[in-house]
């Protein structure tokens, strides 16, 4: 039927007027590039468009939707036809599976949301299809010849609002448990993907982050459509899909949010940038390659032959010690940070490798094996230049060395205090409130990604650098110890339990050392806490209107000085003032 309706409409084609092209949006396919995609478009609707009789088929259907997605995706030319029909694409083959999994499941015909959107979304398609027949593309550019234009900055806080508000609507669908709550969460998200995705400002910096939100809300709410219909979760085929829309998502927001504190980095004066850290000196060189390399070695070994729950055991109880005694007394120069860091992730790979031999972490098996196969080729290469590094001659004889990391400046401690930390209070709060294994698995995932965001943009200077090996080994043992407990290990005996608390303690010793409390002169400032659902946009002025300049999790503490209108003024570590929502604050901590 569908097929017939877009083919009727191409009939109309020499009936209906031109539209022209907007110079000042996205530029059009040329005729060649949309015919050469439009008919791929009508076969792909066409598969989805079929009834599917039992479970079966339904299988068989979602697996070659799965299978050619990304590929069909990744033809699509540049252009903002094609744009468009990459998001259509994503909805019609989630939205069908979906719809049929409900069917199958017997829920009625007026209960299912799919359903009931569905003549609203045939009609958007044929308002699309039509806008896209009756386009002028006498005038579109080559391909050699298009450029996206830039966001706007008040497009940049359109779509950081967006990301926020996006991820807020995800953790509410993730935490239910009730068939009824999976059905409130597919309306929730195909309202949201319907109510906000039009609206967001298409330009060169937002495409990629609207295909990712789009297919995060459609997967996410095809993976709660299997589970009504009890598919199991390990059986269920969108997790993977969903935790990689989620990734994207977060990994847009944070490089917005690494580039905001970057620049209130800079406008610290004397922050230039990641730094690097002086190469070791000869007797440095020596001392790490006497600790570490014979010991690894072994370490190693063992690790890769702890595939049961007692050797995986056994095995952290030792690699704990060694981080302790064996890493932590290492000097900070750059070989031995490289070795350092490279060892205690690949130590840490260890226990949820046993997860995953003993099948306890399957829907993240791709996205964990692929983190840890870079984390091998990581201590490969570190361990390389630290047997090397003695043999570089004249050129490292007049390099820069040393055994110790240089101060940290302004702009270093406002990376560490306006992003680093905050993305760490992220991971701590989901621990605290995980309590299904799907939490688990997510935050098993989530370690990795913390931990790789880390050592990208931990900035390698004295302070920082205290405070971020205590964040990788706090996020790494959470991890591990997740992944053991899912695996079947006695709670009592998983040794990074032991150590996480330590660490905590020692972390918020040094927070308290270093964090600036230029908002408390003479007791001006009042203590309030971000009470937001997740994160609390934090602006540099009283409106919606303003750029967000960061981010606050919930739970984070705030320096307060002014609560008497709707909008709080507060206190940056940077010493700046900003402002947040007052009903997103509150004296009263939220409850974990």
């Amino acid at each position: 039927m569908r097929r017939l309706v877009i083919l009727a409409l191409i009939g109309l084609l020499p009936f209906l007027p031109a539209a022209q092209a907007d110079e000042h949006q996205l530029p059009i396919c040329t005729d060649a590039e949309f015919l050469a995609f439009f008919n791929k478009i009508v076969d792909y609707q066409v598969q989805f468009d079929g009834t599917i009789k039992d479970a079966s088929e339904l299988r068989r259907a979602t697996e070659a939707l799965i299978a050619n997605r990304d590929e069909r995706l990744a033809q699509q030319p540049a252009c903002s036809d094609a744009i468009t029909i990459q998001l259509l694409l994503i909805q019609l083959g989630g939205d069908s599976l979906a719809r049929a999994a409900l069917e199958l499941a017997d829920l009625p015909a007026d209960e299912n949301p799919y359903l009931t959107h569905l003549e609203e979304d045939q009609q958007r398609i044929n308002n699309l299809v039509t806008a896209m027949l009756a386009t002028d593309r006498s005038n579109a550019p080559p391909p050699g010849q298009r450029s996206f234009p830039p966001c706007a900055s008040e497009d940049i806080s359109a779509l950081d609002d967006a990301s926020a508000a996006f991820l807020d609507v995800y953790r509410a669908t993730s935490a239910g448990t009730e068939p009824s709550e999976s059905l409130a969460a597919i309306e929730r998200l195909l309202l949201w993907r319907q109510d906000i995705l039009p609206r967001l400002p298409q330009c060169a910096e937002s495409i990629d982050l609207i295909h990712a939100l789009s297919a995060a809300a459609t997967d996410t709410a095809a993976y709660e459509a299997f589970r009504y219909g009890g598919v199991s979760a390990r059986a269920n085929p969108f997790p993977q899909l969903v935790s990689a829309g989620i990734a994207n998502v977060t990994e847009w927001t944070e490089q917005r949010q690494i580039a905001r504190a970057a620049q209130a980095a800079s406008s610290a004066g004397n922050y230039e940038g990641q730094r690097s850290l002086p190469n070791c000196s000869a007797k440095a060189l020596s001392t790490t390659k006497d600790a570490l390399l014979s010991a690894v070695a072994a370490l190693t070994v063992r690790g890769g032959a702890s595939d049961s729950i007692v050797d995986a055991l056994e095995f952290s109880k030792d690699a704990v010690d060694f981080r302790a005694a064996g890493l932590a007394g290492l000097p900070m120069c750059a070989e031995a940070l490289d070795a350092r860091w490279s060892i205690a992730e690949v130590l840490a790979d260890v226990p949820v490798r046993t997860a995953l031999a003993q099948g306890a972490v399957a829907a993240q098996s791709r996205r964990l094996r692929s983190a840890m196969d870079v984390n091998d080729l990581r201590l490969e290469s570190a361990l390389s230049k630290l047997e090397g590094a003695n043999a570089d001659g004249a050129r490292r004889a007049n390099a820069r060395r040393g055994d110790s990391a240089p101060s940290c400046s302004d702009g270093d401690h406002i990376i560490v205090f306006s992003y680093l930390i905050p993305k760490f209070w992220q991971l701590t709060d989901k621990a605290l409130r995980a309590t299904r294994p799907e939490d688990a698995y997510d935050l098993i995932a989530q370690s990795y990604d913390f931990r790789r965001l880390l050592w990208e943009y931990l900035p390698r200077c004295d302070d920082a650098l205290e405070m971020g090996l205590l964040m990788r080994s706090i996020a790494a043992d959470t991890a591990g110890s997740l992944a053991l407990e899912l695996a079947g290990a006695p709670v009592l005996r998983i040794p990074h339990l032991q150590t996480i608390g330590p660490d905590m303690e020692r972390f918020f010793d040094q927070i308290s050392r270093f964090y600036t409390t230029c908002g408390n002169i003479n007791g001006a400032a009042k203590t309030y806490f971000v009470v937001a659902e997740n994160i609390a946009n934090i602006r540099s002025c009283a409106s919606t209107n303003c750029h967000i300049v960061t981010a606050f999790t919930r739970g984070q503490r705030l320096d307060v000085v002014d609560d008497m209108n709707s909008w709080y003024q507060i206190v940056l570590p940077s010493c700046e003032t900003a402002y947040i929502a007052g009903f997103l604050a509150s004296q009263t901590p939220p409850p974990r």
